[in-house]
C-alpha cells in the first residue's frame, strides 16, 4: 500500500511496500514521487503571486463637472462663455478645459481647469497668472455655503488650513466655480452657468 503525503517544497512518502516487490514498482514509486514533487513546486510558485493592487480610492465625485458649459447673463440669454471640461480620450485622467469669452471674436481664454477623476486635486489657472495646482480639501461645516439639494461639491484647499478653498458646485443643468476665504468671503464667480450640447 502507498501513502503520500505533500507540502510545498516538501515531499514526504510513507510506503509500506512487502518484499516481494519487484524492481518495477520501486521505478513507478519514484514516477509518483517526481510527479508530486513538481505539483507541489508549482502550488508554491502560484502561491506565491502578489496580490492584484486595489484600484484607486475616490477622494470626492467631480463627474458632475464633465461637459460643456455656458455662461450667460440670464437663463436663455446670449452666451458670453464657452467651457468645454472633457478627459483626452476615453481614459484621460482628468477633465480639462478652457474658458472662452465668446462675445470677442478671436475668442480669448479667461481661465484654464483640470479636475483629477478621482477628485484629489484640480489645477486652475487665471489670466495672466501661472497655474496652480490645489489638493482636496473638505469646508467646515459652520462655513461651507448653502448647497442646492441635489447639487454636488468638490473642494480644494487654496493655501494653509482654513485659509480658503476653490470650489465647485453643480447639479445636472448648472455649473458654479468660485473661490471662498476661510473668514467666509466670498470672491466673484469663476464660471456660473448651465449645461450645453458638446458637439
Amino acid at each position: 500500500m502507498l501513502f503520500y503525503q505533500m507540502r510545498c517544497g516538501d515531499v514526504k512518502l510513507l510506503t509500506g511496500l512487502g518484499r516481494n516487490k519487484a524492481m518495477t514498482e520501486r521505478k513507478n514509486l519514484a514516477a509518483i514521487a517526481t510527479a508530486a514533487a513538481l505539483l507541489g513546486l508549482s502550488a508554491c510558485v502560484s502561491g506565491s503571486e502578489p496580490p492584484t493592487a486595489p484600484k484607486p480610492a475616490i477622494v470626492q465625485d467631480v463627474e458632475f463637472v464633465r461637459g460643456c458649459w455656458v455662461r450667460k447673463d440670464a437663463p436663455g440669454g446670449p452666451a458670453l462663455g464657452f467651457l468645454r471640461l472633457l478627459p483626452k480620450g476615453a481614459d484621460g485622467p482628468a477633465y480639462e478645459g478652457q474658458l472662452h469669452n465668446v462675445t470677442d471674436p478671436s475668442m480669448p481664454v479667461r481661465s484654464d481647469y483640470s479636475f483629477r477623476r478621482d477628485g484629489s486635486s484640480m489645477t486652475f489657472k487665471a489670466r495672466r497668472s501661472d497655474a496652480r495646482t490645489y489638493a482636496a480639501a473638505p469646508i467646515p461645516d459652520a462655513i461651507a455655503p448653502p448647497l442646492a439639494a441635489g447639487s454636488k461639491r468638490a473642494s480644494f484647499a487654496i493655501g494653509p488650513a482654513a485659509a480658503g478653498w476653490l470650489i465647485a458646485d453643480g447639479g445636472a443643468e448648472t455649473l458654479r466655480i468660485y473661490t471662498m476665504f476661510g473668514d467666509g468671503r466670498v470672491r466673484p464667480d469663476w464660471f456660473n452657468g448651465e449645461r450645453d450640447g458638446c458637439d
